[in-house]
């Protein structure tokens, strides 16, 4: 298991030393992250260029007449599973090399105290294998540069951003699980002297009490499969409203170069003396995100964004595929001076990574203008497809003068996590 907690961290870390989560649409900043990823109609000026890039033009002042543009350095986003947590704790506490001590000690001098010892910890092993079975393990984290200039009624942008995405899949067999409950009974047999548990001679080693028992560690079948992929991505967005139909709509769009590096391992939990060993393939493309958006009586917007309109297919030499497919997502929101309220849809599935279930988001999140140059942003995310439980969320952000500085906190009972960037307001 020490290898899990290894490979997720190893592959956050090559940015941050972390991590999220869920390919998908993503999540680029603090405001969306606190909004619970409402923004294909919520996004702002700030950070309209990662979701809908059509948003950038709902801008009614010159640039030299406003300080509307913005520059943010660094932004940064962590999120991460708690199930991944889980497994960093059973690799902090050395279980199954502590199992493997005991069992030594105990075929040295076969006494009750080290048989207690054995069995208190194959019972410990036992209750933390069960969290970890049938759990999605999932990371991410993100950290990126943004320059916004907002024009009247048009608008540009360029980001960097780079972002690792690691997810994998524990599959606690059920031969472990019986093998472990062979050994509590085992050592509660040889505790009680017969009269408690069950003998299961073949648990020692040749067959013969005397001789010890055996490590169960050499006979655990359970294995972990880690995907990964590190991306940088290099965008430059446009809007410019238009009237249609005597409405006036605004499009958007992003080219953007993308470099991305696919990453796999699979290990069995036994062999936690292996070094980490992982497949790398790394590919370079040309992408592009649209976006679409339009005001309905000032107070109302309406909007539909498609990320990845060029559908990829990535693959590691020892056979990770990861599909990258256009990601679309429909939007509302409702506008005033002092708050805005927007909910989200995706209109299809995010790709799984590795062998988890895919997820599909529906959010609802808030806008609140506390005082003059702060801000407080809530939001709720649900996945249609209950892979993920509800996340809430919740930031402040503020300005003064020219220095902006935002903070975010999402946490669910599956996942949790964290983003904060600073900028300067030109």
């Amino acid at each position: 298991m020490s290898l899990l907690c290894r490979s997720l961290l190893c592959f956050g870390s090559l940015l941050l030393g972390t991590y999220s989560f869920a390919a998908g649409t993503g999540i680029f900043d603090a405001r969306s992250l606190a909004m619970g990823g409402t923004t294909t109609a919520s996004a702002n000026l700030e950070n309209a260029p990662f979701y809908n890039p059509a948003l950038l033009s709902f801008h009614d002042k010159r640039e030299e007449d406003s300080q509307s543009g913005r520059l943010f350095f660094p932004s940064i986003v962590l999120q991460e599973s708690r199930a991944l947590n889980d497994a960093i704790n059973l690799h902090e506490q050395d279980l199954y090399d502590r199992v493997t001590s005991a069992v030594d000690a105990f075929n040295l001098d076969q006494n009750n105290n080290n048989a207690q010892t054995v069995l208190d910890l194959t019972r410990e092993v036992q209750t933390e294998t069960d969290k970890l079975g049938d759990q999605v393990y999932l990371a991410e984290a993100l950290i990126g540069i943004t320059l916004v200039q907002p024009s009247e009624h048009e608008g540009g942008a360029f980001y960097f951003n780079q972002r690792s995405i690691s997810a994998g899949t524990a599959d606690i067999t059920d031969e472990d699980k019986q093998l472990l409950n062979n050994y509590i009974e085992t050592l509660d047999f040889i505790i009680s002297g017969g009269s408690q548990g069950a003998e299961h001679p073949e648990l020692y080693i040749d067959g013969n009490p005397n001789n010890g028992l055996l490590d169960p560690r050499d006979n655990l079948s359970s294995n972990a499969d880690l995907g990964s992929i590190l991306v940088s991505e290099w965008g430059v967005s446009f809007a410019k409203q238009f009237p249609v139909f005597k409405q006036n709509v605004s499009f958007g769009f992003t080219p953007k170069l993308t470099r991305v590096s696919v990453f796999r391992n699979n290990f069995d939990f036994s062999d936690s003396s292996v070094e980490l060993d992982y497949d790398e393939e790394t590919f370079s493309s040309i992408n592009l995100d649209l976006g679409i958006a339009t005001e309905i009586k000032e107070n109302f917007r309406l909007g539909l964004a498609i990320k990845d309109v060029f559908g990829k297919n990535y693959k590691s030499e020892n056979d990770l595929e990861v599909k990258l497919r256009p990601q679309a997502s429909l939007g509302a929101a409702y506008i005033s001076n002092k708050y805005l309220i927007g909910i989200d849809l995706d209109l299809n599935e995010s790709q799984a990574l590795a062998n988890e279930q895919a997820t599909q988001y529906t959010s609802i999140g808030a806008d609140i203008t506390l005082v003059k140059d702060i801000w407080l942003r809530l939001g709720y995310r649900s996945d249609l497809n209950n892979t993920i439980s509800d996340v809430a969320s919740f930031g402040l952000a503020f300005k003064i003068k020219r220095f902006v500085m935002e903070g975010a906190y999402a946490h669910g009972d599956d996942v949790r996590g964290a983003a904060f960037q600073m900028g300067y307001a030109f």
